[in-house]
């Protein structure tokens, strides 16, 4: 077996994580990361690359072609917003922290990180389930569609996905969520395999 992945009682790399090991209650990135490691690190920067130029590319089509400003594509156009918020926001700041002082120290720095995620992620899961609306109604009610979700309608959908999401994000730090050891690593989609399944569900297609 690879030395880089044997954890012994003095010194050894982290079971939660091929990148780091332990010494003495002290986790410290390996001087020689192993392969897995790197091939990790490579993954998640491209997939980080990958939703950024995407959702940019889908906000500034419907910012610049009139065309294209209807109220289906100002769902759109939130929902490209969280997700490019989390390609520059989360995807960085947990491929640093997620496994290192914010998975066994509680500080305020890991909260706001873990308040951004949870805010980021929860307005992308809202701006789809908002989308999925205006679909029912276009599809179920087609005479109806355009009296029913105007432009209004969408703005108040985007303002309520917004304004629930950062009400989420801001309870994260008020009521003490952390990934520490609180026990909350489900909510706040700890540990790295977590973080590469919402690295995928980011990069879905609205």
């Amino acid at each position: 077996m690879d030395a880089d992945l044997m954890v012994n009682s003095s010194n050894g790399v982290d079971p939660t994580h091929p990148c780091y090991i332990s010494d003495n209650d002290t986790y410290m990135f390996a001087n020689n990361p192993s392969v897995v490691c790197v091939s990790l690190y490579i993954f998640l920067g491209l997939l980080s690359v990958i939703t950024v130029c995407g959702n940019f590319l889908v906000i500034f089509s419907i910012i610049y072609f009139r065309q294209l400003h209807t109220p289906t594509n100002y769902l759109i156009l939130s929902l490209a917003v969280a997700d490019l918020l989390v390609g520059v926001v989360v995807f960085p700041f947990s491929m640093a922290f997620t496994v290192t002082s914010c998975m066994h120290y509680e500080s305020l720095f890991c909260k706001i990180r873990d308040s951004f995620d949870v805010t980021m992620c929860t307005s992308s899961i809202l701006n789809l389930c908002c989308i999925s609306i205006d679909r029912y109604h276009a599809v179920c009610e087609p005479l109806t569609y355009r009296t029913k979700i105007n432009a209004r309608v969408t703005g108040v959908m985007i303002l309520f996905s917004w304004g629930v999401s950062l009400l989420i994000g801001v309870g994260i730090i008020v009521a003490g969520f952390s990934q520490g050891r609180s026990g909350f690593e489900l909510i706040t989609c700890s540990g790295y395999f977590t973080f590469v399944y919402l690295c995928c569900g980011a990069l879905q297609p609205p």
